[in-house]
């Protein structure tokens, strides 16, 4: 007869999420505040290339090409933040459920 040996391990959950919802909520959470701290440097970057285009229209467009595309990245962003907090408030999901 031969004894098997049984090894159990206590997992930690790292996420610190108990549901696919707060999984969710955490990763929008996540993109929200990585593009806040990323828009200034595009602002500013923008501004660099509009300030050193000496007149060179290509450089100037691109300038305000990037100003165009970070404003409206950000309005997207905060839209659909705000359209899934609209959609979570009349579908009656409150809290974060941890």
């Amino acid at each position: 007869m031969t004894t098997g040996f049984v090894f159990a391990a206590n997992l930690d959950n790292p996420l610190k999420d108990n549901s696919f919802k707060d999984i969710i909520d955490t990763l929008i959470n996540f993109v929200t505040i990585l593009a806040v701290a990323i828009a200034p440097i595009f602002f500013l970057y923008g501004g660099f290339l509009m300030m050193t285009s000496a007149g060179d229209t290509t450089k100037l467009k691109k300038a305000k090409d990037l100003f165009l595309y970070t404003i409206l990245g950000l309005a997207i962003l905060f839209l659909g933040k705000g359209l899934i907090e609209v959609l979570k408030s009349v579908i009656g999901i409150t809290g974060t459920g941890k």
